[in-house]
């Protein structure tokens, strides 16, 4: 059997009309915030009549910084499926989970969670919840796969 791998973070992508509604809403507010800056610091300087623009700059920023994903805020969330074992992160502050297919006694498949029963009574339990149904409809028929091939009962 071959490997089975998605990384999610290679799935994560916004759309262009997202993208170019992001881009144009981000420039407006920058150059409304830039124009009352200079506007208001010539006639008011006041620190309200400063803090505005400004922050009204940092929103314009941060629609421009969500049409463009930095590749540091990655956070590696992935799930391979082998022979051998089921590893898996789904989420920035999860660790990776390792699963050795030869410790599991039972399998119970819900909707939204899988639970791995091991041999020594441990439940590990995989939620699916924070996936997208195409990705949990992928990895439910593989790892059923797996476990008529190793002969692990299933709930």
């Amino acid at each position: 059997m071959s490997e089975f791998y998605i990384d999610f973070n290679e799935n994560y992508q916004i759309s262009t009309k997202k993208k170019m509604v992001f881009i144009g809403f981000g420039l407006l507010l920058i150059t409304l915030g830039l124009y009352v800056l200079i506007r208001d610091t010539v006639f008011h300087k006041t620190f309200s009549s400063i803090m505005s623009p400004i922050l009204n700059i940092l929103m314009g920023l941060s629609f421009l910084y969500q049409s463009n994903r930095v590749s540091l805020f990655k956070a590696n969330n992935f799930i391979r499926i082998t022979s051998d074992s089921i590893e898996y992160k789904f989420w920035r502050f999860q660790k990776p989970i390792k699963i050795d297919w030869i410790n599991i006694n039972d399998i119970n498949i819900k909707p939204t969670r899988i639970e791995f029963y091991s041999n020594d009574n441990e439940t590990v339990s995989m939620n699916l919840s924070y996936l997208s149904l195409s990705t949990v409809n992928k990895i439910k028929p593989k790892i059923r796969e797996i476990a008529i091939e190793k002969n692990i009962k299933m709930k």
